[in-house]
């Protein structure tokens, strides 16, 4: 397990670089104050989240997932996302013309609104670079949920290992004075 464990790490670390160079990158084309924490959004949104499960071995469960919309519009629900209501659509009043009924007329997508999206903090036309850069980051996040998988298995086996261990030394301990 200590191979693919290092081969992951190096696999992280090669995308944090690959993703800061992109950003240095698109730094570099748009200037340092086009590409700052001053364009973040007032209400930001994650679009991933590290879901933790405990195994009924007791081994812990990591998992890296893309949140859905109606998912990401409450960070502080910690309910089971599958418990929530579908989206309704909205029906809207529109100015009457030559008398025509009532028009409805569906909800925009929520993963549309440029909220979502946080390239659309820097602009409607962004640098490849910057693309890139997401695109690094996200695939580090990945990797990164995958190494927290596979620490939580050493560490379980480890734990397993010692337990074994001394029970194995328990039993030898009641045999031996006996022999």
């Amino acid at each position: 397990m200590a191979s693919p464990l290092e081969g992951k790490r190096k696999a992280l670390n090669a995308r944090v670089e690959e993703g800061w160079f992109s950003l240095s990158k698109t730094r570099y084309a748009m200037g340092a104050k086009a590409v700052s924490s001053l364009q973040y959004a007032s209400s930001m949104v994650p679009l991933f989240r590290v879901c933790i499960s405990e195994l009924e071995t007791g081994r812990p469960e990591f998992q890296v997932v893309f949140t859905d919309p109606k998912e990401a519009q409450d960070v502080t629900d910690y309910e089971d996302p599958k418990s929530e209501a579908p989206l309704t659509p909205v029906l809207r009043r529109r100015p009457q013309h030559h008398g025509s009924p009532l028009q409805s007329t569906p909800p925009a997508a929520p993963w549309a609104s440029p909220d979502r999206d946080p390239l659309t903090w820097f602009g409607i036309l962004v640098p490849q670079s910057l693309r890139q850069a997401q695109g690094s980051f996200r695939g580090a996040l990945q990797i990164a949920g995958e190494i927290a998988e596979l620490q939580g298995r050493i560490e379980w086996c480890r734990t397993q290992v010692q337990a074994l261990q001394k029970e194995k030394q328990k039993l030898l301990e009641h045999t031996a004075p006996g022999a």
